[in-house]
């Protein structure tokens, strides 16, 4: 491609994503020395977990970047910006569940660089929905990136195992 054409519009944010990641890897004048990137995700996991215990879509949110990308556990298969980030709806889920929610993080492992990140953890919640007692667990993987002094969750996904022999998910194993 020349310098003078215009990239395809799929490509576009790909380009613009690789200069901020170039921008990030300089530094942003923080305290970079002093910083650790993987203490830095783990307290944001457990920041996150103790927002979702508290019920608070409002924080949970403010932990996403607005180009989020989450596959999550229940349909759509992907969501993508706004639609990611229905703190309504959140705010609704979050309500059902009466009385305290567990939200518990296990094996937590991360990978993080300077301006990228990356975790995964099972999960499990746990309490009262619909008047009866539920622990669910997940898989959930997060992929961050630092903008601005601050790591934002740009990547979610959150899923089941299933039952091979049924297909069914797999939720209870405790």
């Amino acid at each position: 491609m020349s310098s003078s054409q215009t990239p395809p519009s799929d490509i576009a944010p790909l380009d613009h994503l690789a200069d901020d990641l170039v921008a990030d890897s300089a530094g942003d004048g923080e305290g970079d020395a002093q910083r650790d990137p993987e203490n830095e995700i783990r307290s944001l996991a457990a920041a996150y977990a103790n927002a979702m215990r508290a019920k608070d879509a409002a924080v949970v949110v403010a932990f996403y970047d607005p180009a989020l990308v989450r596959f999550d556990i229940a349909a759509p298969l992907v969501t993508t910006g706004a639609d990611a980030l229905d703190e309504d709806g959140l705010a609704d889920w979050l309500a059902g569940w009466t009385g305290p929610l567990a939200f518990d993080l296990r094996d937590l492992v991360v990978c993080a660089g300077d301006g990228l990140a990356y975790c995964h953890a099972l999960i499990r919640f746990a309490g009262t929905r619909q008047e009866a007692e539920h622990a669910l667990w997940a898989r959930w993987t997060l992929g961050l990136r630092r903008h601005g002094g601050q790591w934002r969750i740009t990547h979610e996904h959150c899923s089941a195992a299933i039952d091979p022999e049924t297909g069914a998910a797999e939720m209870s194993l405790d």
